[in-house]
């Protein structure tokens, strides 16, 4: 059995354009996939790094929050020191002169107090840079969650199989169309 060359035409059409419609699915499928593969990879080393920069942020302000301690317990020993030498140096002189009562106890109560003001002082110092330091650590925390957000990769759409085999039937009726079209205008001219 002989296919009119029109049918052929029409068939070998169809055939060429299925095929061009596969080969362009399967090179779309192969960028997207590859982009995708990309953009994870990229965004897999991003929040490593978003980690370890936070991590070492968070190391920097853990040990600012103990050289404020240290410095606190050391500014705290030399007041309670000086303060001993204080009392100490009028407790003598008193003694040495002779001097007694309530103007030397007095005295000496004034270096306690001035002693404990300044030692609160220091504590409540230490504990606003404590704060001030726990408010840094949260600004590291929503920076890190802030750069692990914007690296999640948007996916790259793969092309879609049935639009492929859509374009693929509509062209196929085109052309089958067209050369059904072109037979019946040379049977025309017959």
């Amino acid at each position: 059995m002989c296919f009119p060359l029109p049918v052929a035409l029409a068939v070998a059409s169809a055939a060429a354009s299925a095929a061009g419609s596969a080969a362009n699915y399967a090179q779309q499928s192969a960028q997207a996939d590859a982009m995708n593969e990309t953009n994870q990879a990229v965004a897999a080393r991003n929040q490593k790094l978003a980690h370890a920069s936070s991590s070492l942020q968070y190391q920097s302000l853990d040990e600012r929050i103990e050289q404020e301690r240290t410095k606190a317990a050391f500014e705290g020993s030399r007041i309670a020191r000086e303060s001993v030498q204080a009392r100490s140096r009028v407790t003598a002189a008193a003694v040495e002169a002779g001097v007694k009562g309530g103007s030397v106890d007095a005295l000496l109560a004034d270096f306690e107090r001035q002693e404990g003001e300044y030692l609160t002082a220091v504590k409540l110092n230490e504990s606003m840079q404590e704060a001030q330091i726990s408010r840094e650590k949260a600004g590291v925390r929503l920076g890190l969650e802030g750069r692990l957000i914007s690296s999640t990769p948007d996916l790259v759409a793969r092309p879609s199989l049935l639009a492929a085999s859509l374009s693929a039937f509509g062209s196929a009726v085109s052309s089958g169309v067209q050369v059904g079209s072109a037979a019946h205008q040379a049977e025309l001219k017959w």
